[in-house]
């Protein structure tokens, strides 16, 4: 799969390194792709953020966007990789720029002559990768997910499994046919047709539009934040054909979250999706920072450790869409330079918080009723929590002891079922359910969502309550686990 995110910059005059006071808040939308194997979505990406270059039909788009040699050779995605798109002030593809040398841009160039920003986030669609699907869909905060389909192939188990998980997480969806220069077009028809009985479906009731003109594309990219009309888009990355619409539909498509009440956050909160060690620069993290205003040079807690702990470390310099920035914003994805701390101690999952603002709230005594709303000078971690929980598919049922894993934002692991309000849950039932997290405490706060799998079972959740969290003692330096409500 593949996310997408989109951002508004300052009028496409952005220098390559900017002064915080430079640097405005941008408005940023993610658009996540879903899709079968073999459907053209990396070549689809391919030609979107390459020069302009159409597909050859034979891997030359897709080559542009894939990371590793055996996915070349298969042509299966399996890593998560990251593509820019850059609109200017009068709709156009800033990538093209240098169509005619056949060269890509820069992201750094993208960025100084772009007003608005589109970054594709590519995931796999393979099931054997579905892991890494579920990872990409929780972590980067994705507002829109496109479902891309091959019309010679038509609606495959693992689209209707992408489009469910999309319509359990409350993810905005609009369809891309590929390979029309392919399909017959009683196979073309077929595969709309199903997708069309797929959307109207009791369990989805959505609204599908085909675009055929510019109005609907208007029509659509206004009303998709209402999560109501899917529109499908029919395309070919080797003739061109329907790609207009596309781009088109893609630079007025409206971003669905507000981040500016986020913004304004006592402190700042920066997911961690992916760590790296760069020479002469040290341990980096990128992530989405979801609330707040991170600074370069500011102190900050990164945890929860393998014991629950929260560290101190300083930011020493901080990168948007790979251009040298003095703060991130919320809603902004980046990377982070951190001192005293090495890569080994770093993990996926983990949390950098600002100290600034943790005085003035509390959240270790009592659970925190809003996201965000919970705090203490030295933040906690969370082994034990209560969700309200929807089952989307299971050949049995739930009972005590079961042994999911969660995703949750960036955290990813194995939690056991201690508590349920009734006895079982089976396909389709809701009930309140307390789950142990198996190897280490989270970061975790009440109103979150969150999707946990066990081979085909799934299902859907959001956080109620903080049943145990683990926190720093005033004694010398132990941990020690509170019960809430207990």
């Amino acid at each position: 799969m593949a996310a997408c995110s989109w951002s508004r910059g300052p009028g496409g005059s952005t220098a390559r390194t900017r002064e915080a006071s430079q640097l405005r808040r941008v408005h940023r939308h993610s658009s996540l792709c879903v899709w079968n194997v073999d459907a053209g979505k990396s070549s689809l990406l391919g030609v979107l953020c390459g020069t302009g270059q159409l597909d050859n039909g034979r891997g030359l788009a897709r080559a542009q966007v894939l990371t590793h040699k055996h996915e070349l050779e298969t042509g299966r995605t399996s890593a998560i990789s990251v593509q820019l798109m850059g609109f200017d002030g009068t709709g156009r593809v800033v990538n093209y720029t240098n169509a005619t040398t056949n060269r890509q841009l820069s992201w750094s160039d993208i960025v100084s002559h772009s007003s608005k920003l589109v970054t594709f986030c590519d995931l796999a669609g393979h099931e054997k990768y579905l892991k890494t699907t579920m990872f990409g869909l929780t972590a980067h905060a994705p507002d829109y997910c496109m479902m891309v389909v091959a019309l010679n192939q038509g609606v495959l188990r693992m689209t209707q499994e992408h489009f469910a998980i999309a319509l359990a997480l409350k993810i905005p969806v609009f369809v891309v046919f590929t390979k029309s220069d392919l399909a017959p077009v009683n196979v073309a028809e077929q595969t709309v047709n199903i997708m069309t009985r797929m959307l109207k479906s009791n369990g989805a009731r959505k609204i599908p539009v085909s675009i055929k003109s510019m109005d609907d594309v208007g029509l659509c990219a206004r009303n998709m934040p209402d999560d109501r009309m899917v529109p499908m888009f029919v395309i070919s990355n080797v003739t061109g054909a329907g790609l207009d619409l596309l781009r088109v539909f893609l630079n007025l498509l409206p971003a669905r979250h507000d981040w500016s009440d986020r913004a304004k956050s006592a402190y700042a909160e920066f997911t961690v999706d992916d760590h790296f060690s760069v020479p002469g620069v040290g341990t980096v993290v990128s992530g989405v920072c979801m609330r707040g205003i991170l600074n370069q040079g500011q102190s900050v807690f990164l945890g929860p450790d393998s014991h629950g702990r929260f560290v101190r470390v300083a930011i020493k310099s901080i990168h948007y869409k790979r251009v040298a920035v003095q703060r991130l914003f919320a809603g902004q994805s980046g990377s982070l330079a951190l001192k005293k701390i090495r890569r080994e101690r770093v993990r996926k999952g983990m949390v950098v918080l600002s100290t600034n603002g943790l005085s003035t709230m509390a959240r270790t005594g009592a659970p925190a009723p809003m996201i965000g709303a919970g705090l203490s000078a030295t933040p906690s971690s969370v082994i034990e929590f209560e969700a309200d929980v929807a089952l989307m598919y299971h050949s049995t049922s739930v009972r005590k002891g079961y042994q999911p894993i969660v995703h949750c934002s960036t955290i990813r692991q194995a939690a056991q079922v201690t508590w349920m309000d009734r006895e079982v849950v089976r396909m389709g039932e809701r009930a309140r359910i307390q789950f142990r997290f198996l190897y280490r405490p989270e970061w975790l706060q009440i109103g979150d969502r969150f999707c946990f799998r066990e081979g085909r079972t799934k299902g859907i959740g959001q956080v109620t309550r903080l049943v145990e969290c683990w926190t720093r003692d005033p004694g010398p330096g132990k941990l020690e686990a509170k019960r809430n409500g207990s």
